[in-house]
């Protein structure tokens, strides 16, 4: 099975990177209006809070604005406290985006899929550790020299394919895909890669549990993935497997969920 490099960037069970911020938002107390909006919006760019931002809070206040004057119009309304929305969590996920430079505060194993289970694989994760390393802007990998992962005697510097001399990125692109090694939009200098882009029948996943509260109830994460088919039947196929799962139920959280295996793919 030829081996996959995926790039992560919030806080999961299974295989993905993480990268989280926060910023405060101003919500208003009482009667809200377009004026109002308007000024709470203009007020959050004074304070330098980023454009993509400020418009998630425009979408957010002016939903709550159609509920109001729909209240009004059918003589529901009742004057109160807007309240503002879970903010993308800060605490509870330790080193949520890789940002102080290493992968601390997450649980690496890798596996094997010799046996030819079904994919995605929960029960092929069997051994610590794996190939794996922090990314960084500009950056170059040196994730094809790994040798963590020895599972069922695969070696991950063990390689008889075209790819085995390149890495997974290079000056802070992926080679393959053309994406940063960095992911955008949170303004993070660090991301987490797994795998390398070399061959064998190789997993490597990452995950984190911990306290869900009010205070870190929202979650925003990025990650990429490149799969090379390689003709392969799709139980022994590259994959990528995101999840949260809610461990008071083991319930996967499905808004969470993304799955793409390489022999169900095209292009």
């Amino acid at each position: 099975m030829n081996k996959k490099s995926i790039f992560f960037t919030v806080c999961i069970i299974a295989s993905l990177i993480t990268k989280a911020q926060i910023t405060s938002f101003e919500y208003p107390s009482g009667h809200l209006s377009e004026e109002k909006i308007s000024q709470i919006l203009e007020n959050s760019r004074k304070k330098g809070v980023k454009e993509w931002e400020v418009q998630k809070q425009n979408e957010i206040l002016h939903r709550q604005l159609k509920k109001q004057n729909n209240a009004i119009a059918n003589g529901s309304f009742v004057q109160k406290t807007i309240q503002a929305p879970p903010q993308v969590a800060t605490a509870g996920c330790n080193n949520a985006g890789f940002e102080n430079g290493t992968p601390s505060g997450w649980t690496f194993t890798q596996g094997s899929n010799s046996a030819g289970d079904t994919l995605p694989c929960s029960i092929c994760f069997t051994t610590p550790g794996g190939v794996y390393e922090v990314t960084n802007q500009n950056g170059y990998s040196n994730a094809n020299n790994n040798a963590g992962n020895t599972v069922n005697g695969d070696a991950s510097n063990i390689c008889n394919s075209a790819f085995c001399s390149i890495e997974p990125y290079s000056n802070g692109m992926d080679y393959f895909g053309g994406f940063p090694a960095v992911a955008p939009g949170f303004g993070g200098n660090h991301s987490l890669l797994l795998n390398n882009s070399n061959a064998g029948y190789l997993m490597q996943q990452a995950s984190q549990t911990f306290i869900v509260d009010p205070s870190n109830t929202s979650f925003t994460f990025q990650y990429a993935g490149v799969l090379q088919d390689g003709g392969h039947p799709v139980n022994e196929s590259p994959y990528l497997d995101v999840r949260l799962t809610d461990l008071t139920t083991n319930s996967v959280i499905p808004c969470s969920n993304y799955s793409a295996i390489a022999a169900n793919i095209t292009g």
